[in-house]
């Protein structure tokens, strides 16, 4: 084997070079660790490691995102929780209000007064926005639900408002006078029956309670009541009918026999000479009874129904409104034409196969998502606008003892809407939902919040360095460089003659 004479200088400079060339990128790397703070700017250089940073780094992203989306929804339920405190606080306001004593002034009443406020604010609540998307429209949230105080009450040019409605319901309601029922007279027989083919005015929907002797009743079957004398009764016997009304609740009218050459009051009927004549009596008085219940009792629940029907109404639902003549109505203008000529109060999105919540379904989180939405026209919210319209709509007669009992018939009903109870659709429970939607967004927020530390913590623990320890190994590179450089310096200049030396 031949072995090659030593040179002087020589030297594996190639080796050299590689050494220090390895040395120079350890030293050149450390240096960017220290000035980013980072192990490195790519994931490349994280070595096995780069899989768990990217899993890290997709774990904050989305994180973020379900931080982000809390937010705000805890911005939008904020709104929502301050609208429907108010709005439950007017109606628990009103149902004070319109139990107290009245004083009409000007034929409007202070509680008259507070619904047409409480009416003006809840439309500006309803409204109310965030960034330019109304919280109160469902999924129509670049449409302002409801229209102004002034055009729901009063309607525009075209169309007309719920005070319009209401006048032409009691108009329908009233008929000619006595609630659309007829009363016909036979001999010893008195007949009130209903107007046929028509849903308007009372309804007989209960047998007559007789206390009456010597009286056979028949009825309701077939919309008619029969009131037989079949011979005289006793002063101070009674007959009550009790007639259903548009709103679903009922009136009662209540006769009393009072003794022959007595004047009768209003409630009563005088006994005859003849069973024939005290039948004769008993129609008039029953007469005077159904008109004064027509327009008290019947002309305060067409007010309710009529402003009911108005709020029900929706783009894709037009509001029931009479086909006129009125007066002798016998049903109701087909949808289209209604909303050709009436006011549409709400014009959001009111798809009834989504619930209200879930027109803003929020991912909270990887597996949960929270429904806070809300729409103008959710039954509690329209039931509480359709009461204080109205009572806001109606006038009254200061000094008239008509307008006195009805007024107090009107706010009866409402007072027991107002209240609210069992079967009774309340603000309440939507704003209870609502509550319901908080606590679980904000579990969320502290969830999400202690995850992201957790996930960030790993992450800098992965990517991030040491300054004080990279700075120590720089120093040391720096060392061992600088011995590397001299050294192979004198390698170079090593010959014969400086060895032999």
């Amino acid at each position: 084997m031949e072995i090659s004479a030593f040179k002087a200088g020589y030297y594996d400079m190639d080796l050299a070079r590689d050494a220090l060339g390895t040395t120079k990128a350890q030293l050149n790397d450390l240096t960017k660790q220290l000035n980013t703070g980072q192990v490195s700017t790519t994931y490349g250089g994280l070595g096995q490691a780069r899989g768990s940073v990217l899993d890290l780094n997709a774990k904050i992203s989305a994180t973020s995102g379900y931080l982000g989306t809390i937010s705000n929804a805890s911005s939008r339920i904020s709104f929502l929780n301050a609208a429907l405190t108010q709005l439950a606080s007017n109606a628990s306001s009103s149902a004070t209000e319109t139990a107290y004593g009245y004083t009409f002034s000007d034929g409007t009443t202070t509680a008259q007064t507070s619904a047409a406020n409480y009416l003006s604010q809840a439309v500006d609540l309803l409204n109310s926005d965030i960034g330019g998307r109304y919280i109160f429209s469902g999924r129509s949230t670049d449409t302002k639900p409801v229209a102004d105080y002034d055009t729901i009450i009063n309607g525009d040019a075209t169309h007309a408002g719920v005070a319009t409605l209401i006048a032409e319901r009691k108009q329908a309601d009233l008929g000619s006078g006595s609630g659309r029922l007829t009363l016909s007279g036979a001999g010893n027989t008195v007949t009130v029956a209903e107007e046929a083919g028509q849903p308007f005015g009372f309804k007989l929907a209960t047998p007559a309670e007789s206390g009456l002797s010597n009286v056979t009743v028949s009825g309701p079957a077939g919309g008619a009541i029969g009131v037989d004398f079949t011979g005289q009764s006793n002063e101070g016997e009674v007959l009550s009918l009790t007639l259903s009304l548009p709103d679903g609740t009922t009136s009662k009218v209540t006769l009393k026999a009072v003794a022959a050459g007595t004047a009768p009051g209003p409630g009563e009927f005088e006994l005859g000479a003849t069973a024939a004549d005290t039948a004769g009596n008993f129609q008039t008085a029953l007469g005077d009874a159904l008109g004064t219940a027509a327009k008290t009792d019947l002309a305060a629940a067409s007010a309710l129904r009529a402003s009911q029907d108005f709020f029900a109404g929706s783009t894709s639902n037009p509001p029931a409104r009479i086909a006129p003549p009125y007066a002798s109505a016998t049903g109701f203008l087909t949808p289209a034409q209604a909303a050709a000529s009436t006011v549409i109060w709400y014009k959001g999105d009111d798809d009834s196969s989504v619930a209200a919540r879930d027109t803003s379904a929020q991912r909270v989180d990887a597996s949960q998502v929270v429904g806070i939405g809300a729409r103008a026209n959710e039954a509690p919210i329209r039931n509480a606008l359709a009461q204080w319209a109205a009572l806001a709509a109606e006038s009254f007669t200061p000094g008239s003892d008509t307008d006195t009992v009805r007024y107090q018939a009107l706010t009866s009903r409402l007072q027991a809407g107002f209240a609210g109870g069992p079967g009774v659709p309340s603000i309440q429970d939507i704003a209870s939902e609502i509550s319901v939607a908080n606590v679980a967004v904000t579990g969320a927020k502290d969830r999400n919040t202690q995850r992201l530390s957790m996930y960030q913590g790993s992450l800098s623990d992965m990517v991030s360095i040491d300054p004080a320890t990279v700075l120590t190994q720089i120093l040391s590179l720096q060392t061992r460089l600088q011995a590397s450089y001299q050294i192979t310096s004198s390698m170079a200049s090593l010959s014969l003659a400086n060895y032999m030396r």
